[in-house]
């Protein structure tokens, strides 16, 4: 069986995304143990993801400091070094975990680095000019020095291909994708506090993910201003402020466990983001989510959601969202699709698809698109 080092940027108890579940469906057919360096953060989770073994790397904290990374990359390095033999395949979710490989990592060892955004347009990383280069330079030598990369969108490839002037033929395109739920085996129930909210009010609005500098909160105030007896709820970590009112309700992360119980109480799904350069090369995982669940939901128009059209509502201004928040208040906002098209959407979009097609390209079978 073959063995994979998975080393991976986010926290294992994070809110569950992508690195988790591939690596929980990379583990259905090769050896997988996980590696992370110490989490500094406060907002976890405790997620059920597997039997994997997770070995927690020791690293000092601060480090955006330029001297910690430096310290922190040389940690990492001695204490993968005696491992790293052991395994076929090292697998990096981010060029910020390849300082710590690079100078000991075998040459006949492959590495494969799975691109989930384009790093370089984070604003705590495009505002630090020194940082932002010390990545740059790191993901330049990433992809020289994999053997394949995967990207989560068409236009994430498109763009590290033109920055890196790259024309090789192992950056392949792998969305991002859902795991499905067993209506039987679905964990917890919604702790009373929650519910009793999500209970109170047939009018409400609802959004599951991290909340960041590209949450729009201009316009989820202006929408809450305009319709007086609507709710909004959050749920996922917060990186900012979210601005107080009544009708606006934060309730932190909560576990993947819960999520799709949360969403068949709430009554519209929204993905309000302001568009930029990092968020056009975001795949969303949540509309996925959102679809499987047979929502009516409404998100930002950009290239990636262009793709779920036939499934949820898109808008391209304010004035496009709250029309349709106006429906929906109106009772004259519907699914698009019969329910059962919805279903098979997650059917054909699964995680253990999106592996198995991983599998493979690992297994040097030509592939250009999952």
């Amino acid at each position: 069986m073959k063995k994979i080092l998975y080393f991976t940027h986010v926290p294992w108890n994070w809110i569950k995304q992508r690195p988790q579940f591939i690596a929980e469906e990379l583990s259905s057919k090769y050896h997988v143990d996980i590696f992370q360096e110490k989490p500094y953060v406060s907002n976890l989770v405790s997620n059920s993801v597997s039997a994997l073994k997770v070995v927690t790397l020791f690293r000092l904290p601060m480090n955006r400091i330029t001297f910690i990374r430096k310290i922190n990359s040389l940690l990492n390095a001695i204490q993968l070094k005696s491992k790293i033999n052991h395994y076929d395949y090292i697998w990096l979710t981010s060029p910020t975990l390849y300082n710590s490989i690079k100078k000991v990592v075998p040459g006949d060892k492959k590495i494969i680095y799975d691109c989930m955004d384009d790093i370089l347009a984070f604003p705590a990383i495009e505002n630090d000019k020194s940082w932002k280069k010390e990545i740059e330079k790191s993901e330049k030598e990433l992809l020289t020095r994999a053997a394949y990369v995967f990207c989560t969108s068409e236009n994430l490839k498109e763009k590290i291909k033109r920055r890196y002037s790259l024309e090789k033929e192992n950056i392949i395109v792998s969305n991002n994708a859902i795991n499905l739920y067993d209506e039987e085996k679905m964990g917890p129930d919604i702790p009373p506090d929650i519910e009793k909210v999500l209970n109170r009010n047939d009018k409400n609005l609802t959004y599951i993910g991290t909340i960041s500098q590209w949450f729009d909160f201009e316009l989820i105030l202006k929408t809450l201003k305009r319709h007086p007896k609507l709710e909004i709820y959050l749920f996922g970590p917060k990186e900012v402020d979210i601005p107080s009112h009544e009708r606006l309700i934060y309730f932190g992360p909560v576990p993947h466990e819960l999520v799709y119980k949360i969403m068949e109480k709430t009554g519209v799904l929204i993905m309000p983001f302001i568009l930029n350069e990092l968020i056009l090369s975001v795949n969303p995982v949540k509309i996925y989510e959102y679809i499987y669940c047979q929502k009516i939901t409404i998100a930002r128009k950009y290239g990636e959601t262009l793709k779920f059209n036939n499934y949820i509502y898109l808008y391209e201004n304010d004035d496009e969202f709250l029309n349709l928040v106006e429906k929906y208040c109106k009772d004259e906002l519907n699914l698009k699709q019969a329910v059962e098209s919805y279903k098979s959407f997650g059917i054909e979009n699964t995680w253990k698809n999106r592996v198995n097609q991983m599998f493979s390209v690992l297994e040097n079978q030509n592939n250009n698109q999952l």
